[in-house]
């Protein structure tokens, strides 16, 4: 499976969108748990132990993700620049056969 320009970008965007978010979610809790306060604008919860552990989650799974695509990327994409190698060399022979007839 090739992956087009647009998809990267797509996918970049979206891995950064999780990482500001699990970061805000570290940083209100935190500050939450210095104040000793609760946390209003949690996801679900207004403890600021479970905000703060829901974005160190977030942020493991972020990473997670980031890895995985990078070991596809690196599996699969290369082969892929072969074989397209492989089809130009073979085009240029016919090319060359052609003109030769």
């Amino acid at each position: 499976m090739k992956i087009s320009k647009g998809d990267w970008i797509a996918i970049v965007v979206f891995i950064v969108i999780l990482q500001m978010l699990s970061f805000w979610c570290i940083d209100i809790s935190v500050s939450a748990l210095i104040s000793g306060g609760k946390v209003v604008s949690a996801f679900m919860s207004m403890s600021p132990d479970v905000s703060y552990h829901l974005g160190v989650y977030l942020s493991i799974g972020n990473f997670a993700f980031l890895l995985l695509i990078t070991v596809h990327h690196i599996l699969h994409e290369r082969p892929i620049k072969k074989e397209v190698k492989k089809k130009r060399e073979s085009v240029k022979e016919e090319a060359k056969t052609e003109v030769s007839k």
